[in-house]
This record gives structure tokens, C-alpha cells and sequence, in this order.
């Protein structure tokens, strides 16, 4: 799928109901063997996935501060293991899953222990992988408080990508600025359009708006950061056409034409691929609309219920401050486009060739 779609490279997931990447046999041979380059996510560096891999392979606990040898002993163990390997290595430090740093409580702190980190993991990858550091390919991500540390001057190498983030909603927080542009090892983006975490979380229905990922994604490439584009995908199976969206832009930027029409060409040309041509027009002006619904708020966000909340009020789901009109207008919305696919779905010629289907 990934080489279909012209991609390259997978951060594997990292969530604690995941099987580990290197922990399933046969994993780094098939990326081997089609050419895809793994890498790791924001708090996994040095290729491993700290929140299942730290409870086997560590010991004590995931904090730099008291517990330094015993973590560098674990990416040691991993490095050996990839010596020769074909990766990206991602350098840093965040929690063992998805939280800040342990062991540090200042930004002043953090500041001098992350920039002690990523001295030490720059020695791991001279000794086991490559005397020459600045020949391996190495980023870092500033990605939620990590952006404060490096905004508060935190130094990294010149040859190291710096790969920038969405909010977690979709809009990117910082572009290269010129000296960021002016480093060897350029930038990039990585950016949702599936998210777990605080506030909340968006995971099974794709309702990123295509437009929204076409103008931050578009505002990136053209302020320079466009060396590395990694999107966080989750949930495959409803966000087919935004992740080609996004792959047809990394693998060129003019794929989509900058005008208003541009977008509707590329989605009719992927739903008539999909669903025959004459399908597409009708399936057109649905997507639209769905995306046009879940852009005023998502449907997943509209308990006003917040994920990992520890405020009582936040668990309950509640009223929105809407009113009755425009509670009505929404369902009412809904329904139409409901009844849209319905029809649609009757008129799909699909369905009549599955045996015993009867609809």
C-alpha cells in the first residue's frame, strides 16, 4: 500500500495495545525487502517503542535523570540489533508514552537534560552505527512541550531534520524560519489526521476537512519545510482518501490545482476511480458536506466530554451551548446525506454480486 501510493516510510504505532514493531518476527525483513524505511515516532527514540518496550527489554524507571546508564544500555541494545539497517532515527526524550520528560520540572531543567540527551544519543549513533553522525539520517520533533524547549533556545545540530507538528487539530504551529531553513539537515512536517490525547481525541471517522490539510500542508512545502512529511494515519480504513490527499502533495505539491476547484477535481477523480464515474458527481457533493458538518465540530467532540480527564464534569457528557435551531438544522443536515449514501448504495452494483446478499 505504501509503495502504491508512492510513500516510503512508516513510524510504526505506539499505543500500549500494539505489538511492538521488532517484537513481531518478520517485520524488519518485509521493510526490508520493499524498500520501506521505519522510523519512530516523537517519544520513541533510537527505534524503540518505550511504552511496551521499557516494561520487557528496561530496567527501573524511564527517567533520565536517575536512571541514565540503564537507558543507554536499552537504545544500546537496539542499535546493535539494527547495525546496517536502513532507518531514521528520531533523537530525544519525551515520557515513557506520549507525556512529558520525567525527572524534570522546570523549563530550565528540561532544557539542560534534553540537550545532555541528545549529546549522549549522538555518541550511541557514532559508536553503532556511523563514526560520521552527521551521514546518519536523524530528526527531532518538537511536539507539545518539547516546542517550549526548543523555542526557549534549546541548540540542536545542523545536520539533524527538525520535523514540525500540527496542534492536534490540524494546524500547524510553527514554520521554518529562514536560519531554520538555512540547516543541513532541513525540515519537515508531521501532522494528524487521526489523533489520540487531551482534550480529545478523533480517531474512527476521518473528519479532517480536505481543505484544511491542503492549505497548512501547502503553507509548509512553500515555507520551506518540505524534507520529511510523516502523517498520522491510525485507523486506516476511513482515512483512504485524506492520506492520499496528503501523499499526492508530498510527491508533488502541484498535484492539486491552488484554486477552488482544485481540490473538487482531485476528490471527484479519487471517487470516480473508486465508485465509478457515474457515482462520483453524486458522491461529490456528500463528501463535501461531511466535511463541511465535521468542520464546524467534529462529531466525535460533541458530548463535550474530554479523553484522560481527571475533572469529574468532563466525564459526563453534557449539553452544548446550541440552540434548538441549530440543533435541528445539524440533525436535519445528517439526514439528508444519510439518505443520500442510502440511495446511492441501492443503485451500487457491488452489492448484487456478493452471494446471498440481499438488501
Amino acid at each position: 500500500m505504501l509503495l502504491r501510493l508512492r510513500a516510503n516510510t512508516i513510524w510504526p504505532a505506539m499505543h500500549e495495545v500494539t505489538v511492538p514493531f521488532y517484537f513481531t518476527k518478520g517485520n524488519k525483513e518485509a521493510a526490508d525487502q520493499y524498500g520501506i524505511i521505519i522510523g519512530t515516532s516523537h517519544c520513541g527514540p533510537l527505534m524503540r517503542n518505550s511504552v511496551n518496550e521499557w516494561d520487557i527489554a528496561g530496567k527501573g524507571d524511564y527517567n533520565y535523570t536517575t536512571n541514565k546508564e540503564a537507558m543507554l544500555a536499552y537504545w544500546t541494545e537496539r542499535l546493535k540489533e539494527l547495525k546496517s539497517a536502513d532507518n531514521i532515527y528520531t533523537i530525544g526524550l519525551r515520557g515513557k508514552h506520549d507525556g512529558m520528560m520525567q525527572g524534570v520540572r522546570t523549563l530550565k531543567e528540561h532544557k539542560t537534560v534534553l540537550s545532555q540527551v541528545l549529546k549522549d544519543q549522538r555518541e550511541l549513533l557514532k559508536t553503532y552505527v556511523n563514526p560520521d553522525v552527521t551521514k546518519i539520517p536523524q530528526v527531532f520533533i518538537p511536539y507539545k512541550e518539547v516546542l517550549d524547549v526548543y523555542n526557549d533556545g534549546m541548540e540542536v545540530p545542523e545536520d539533524i531534520t527538525l520535523i514540525w507538528c500540527d496542534d492536534n487539530y490540524g494546524y500547524l504551529k510553527h514554520f521554518p524560519t529562514e536560519k531554520e531553513c538555512a540547516r543541513k539537515g532541513g525540515n519537515g512536517v508531521y501532522y494528524h489526521i487521526s489523533y489520540w490525547g487531551r482534550p480529545h481525541d478523533y480517531l474512527w471517522l476521518s473528519t479532517n476537512h480536505p481543505a484544511q490539510l491542503y492549505t497548512q500542508m501547502k503553507q509548509a512545502y512553500d515555507k520551506g519545510a518540505k524534507d520529511m512529511w510523516i502523517v498520522n494515519v491510525g485507523d486506516l480504513k476511513p482515512g483512504e482518501y485524506l492520506t492520499e490527499l496528503f501523499l499526492d502533495m508530498a510527491w508533488n505539491i502541484n498535484a492539486i490545482k491552488n484554486d477552488v476547484s482544485g481540490l473538487d477535481q482531485h476528490l471527484k477523480h479519487w471517487l470516480t476511480r473508486e465508485f465509478g464515474s457515474s457515482n462520483g458527481q453524486a458522491l461529490l457533493g456528500v463528501m463535501n458536506e461531511y466535511y463541511r458538518l465535521a468542520y464546524i465540530r467534529k462529531p466525535e467532540f460533541m458530548g463535550a466530554t474530554r479523553t484522560e480527564e481527571k475533572d469529574p464534569k468532563y466525564k459526563i457528557v453534557a449539553d452544548l451551548p446550541w440552540s434548538e435551531t441549530a440543533i435541528r438544522e445539524r440533525l436535519k443536515a445528517y439526514d439528508v446525506l444519510s439518505v443520500q449514501v442510502m440511495n446511492l448504495s441501492k443503485k451500487y452494483l457491488w452489492f448484487k454480486k456478493i452471494p446471498g446478499f440481499n438488501w
